[in-house]
């Protein structure tokens, strides 16, 4: 089973490189530096120089366009998603030791006997709410609405109705749900992921054809990461609507913090 899961850094940071993970730069080709000991997301057919508003889709397009692997998928460089099917928490870690690598399975027997299992791994599953006030629970649509702008949500749907009216019902069921995952982070089996990748990046350039983002600032700018995200779910509740046998597995996240301790297949770099 070929697998590989590519991680997206835009910063010095810690790193895996292994089997299975593979660092990738996001927007080298505008970016000031090129960030040692990993690839670049701006050769064969690429978008790399759209990553300012695009963020890890970028990445994400490179993949699809010039990787075959039989499962595929992305994570950030501060976000990872635990392979250990005994480990039901999330964690917070300071750099990433052995011991990090050994707890969370992070290698290719864990993540095979993960996907032997199950087609689809997500980041975790989380109740919506406002930052910082848990108990006040939204919609994926009302937090989107509150947080960037209504409009933009309102067009990506109209162009889900208009081009793939057979994701429509779930489009609705999702973006209305109180809970959803966050980070565009996902592995998925490769028919699944061309499924997927077709799906967001149709809708998402037909937006970007038809909105106007010239006045927006730099956060806001980001607009497709953040429409991405909900159409990451979208097409989730899509699979698990349409295909009832279809196990789907949301695992616990990891966040890496700062200490540049990189592993690199079987030596750490300090």
């Amino acid at each position: 089973m070929d697998i590989k899961v590519y991680v997206c850094h835009h910063k010095p940071w810690a790193l895996i490189k292994n089997d299975v993970f593979e660092p990738i730069q996001v927007g080298r080709d505008i970016a000031n530096n090129v960030l040692p000991g990993m690839i670049g997301d701006n050769t064969g057919d690429n978008i790399s120089y759209k990553n300012k508003e695009w963020c890890e889709l970028t990445a994400l397009y490179w993949i699809w366009k010039n990787t075959s692997h039989d499962y595929v998928g992305l994570m950030h460089y501060r976000r990872y998603v635990s392979f250990n099917p005994d480990i039901h928490y999330d964690q917070n870690i300071n750099g990433i030791e052995f011991e990090d690598i050994e707890k969370n399975a992070w290698t290719y027997e864990g993540c095979e006997t993960l996907l032997s299992d199950y087609p689809i791994l997500t980041s975790p599953i989380y109740n919506i709410h406002p930052c910082g006030i848990p108990k006040e629970i939204q919609s994926s649509y009302d937090h989107y609405c509150s947080e960037h702008y209504k409009k933009d949500l309102d067009l990506m749907l109209l162009v889900i109705k208009e081009k793939f009216p057979n994701y429509y019902i779930d489009a609705l069921r999702s973006i209305y749900s109180t809970e959803c995952f966050f980070g565009n982070i996902a592995i998925m089996r490769r028919d699944f992921f061309d499924k997927y990748c077709e799906f967001l990046f149709s809708v998402l350039e037909e937006v970007e054809k038809k909105v106007d983002i010239s006045n927006y600032d730099t956060y806001q700018k980001r607009i497709f990461g953040f429409l991405a995200e909900r159409l990451t779910n979208i097409f989730i509740e899509t699979i698990k609507s349409k295909n009832k046998k279809i196990k789907i597995r949301h695992s616990p996240m990891v966040y890496v913090g700062d200490k540049e301790i990189s592993f690199n297949s079987d030596f750490l770099i300090k």
